[in-house]
């Protein structure tokens, strides 16, 4: 951005203060409104939404109050409030209510995030009960396999399982956090599949690891094809 003496300043596209002709505080962020349930999910729907319109700094903090004396102190005041009106927007009344007097949109999501961030240990019991009571039922494949990716994928999400970011390291512990999970999928979808070998549903004879149905073929006697 460009600033030059009592003009305007010139904000770019990418910037976090631009904002676009087509945004209104009246929008939706997100389909889903948050009602204290799921509270992972939500926010991951929320922050790719705001991510698409370069507006997560306004959140995490990054993009703080420059101060009554800045010239750009106008335009952040406009996109503050635009995020604060979009957030409020993906809340349910009862908790919309209780936030609507935060003056930043940084504070709104911080007093969300100790209050529903911190439930993730009775979440990532619930969903890891819910993947190790998972059957088939009434659902096809193709269902069953979407169901428990959707558990998996939200329990990685609300276990946070710690990543080495630091560059120098050298036991591949990454790697080996990466082939322990693929082995509780194993453990937990794994029998489900010899289920419905079985059954005839689905043949497989045990000796492949996780997979998407689609590399999978009928074959006349009961063995499992690559496809």
């Amino acid at each position: 951005m460009a600033v030059q003496g009592n003009r305007l300043p010139q904000i770019e596209p990418s910037d976090p203060l631009y904002i676009h002709p087509s945004d209104s505080p009246g929008q939706t962020l997100v389909t889903n409104i948050f009602n204290g349930e799921n509270y992972d999910s939500w926010k991951r729907s929320v922050v790719i939404a705001l991510s698409a319109r370069h507006k997560v700094a306004f959140i995490d903090g990054t993009c703080s109050n420059p101060g009554s004396a800045s010239p750009l102190y106008t335009l952040w005041q406009r996109n503050n409030a635009m995020v604060l009106s979009w957030l409020l927007n993906s809340l349910t009344e009862n908790i919309r209510n209780s936030v609507l007097y935060f003056e930043t949109a940084s504070e709104l999501w911080k007093d969300l995030e100790e209050r529903f961030g911190r439930s993730n240990k009775a979440r990532l019991f619930q969903v890891q009960k819910d993947v190790s009571c998972l059957s088939q039922g009434d659902m096809d494949i193709a269902g069953y396999y979407t169901k428990a990716k959707q558990l998996w994928d939200e329990s990685k999400a609300v276990s946070r399982m710690p990543n080495c970011t630091c560059g120098k390291c050298e036991c591949e512990v990454n790697k080996k956090l990466h082939n322990y999970t693929e082995e509780q999928k194993l453990i937990s979808y794994g029998p489900q599949q010899q289920l419905y070998c079985n059954q005839g549903q689905y043949p497989y004879d045990g000796s492949l690891p996780i997979h998407k149905p689609s590399l999978f073929t009928a074959c006349p006697r009961g063995k499992a094809m690559a496809s």
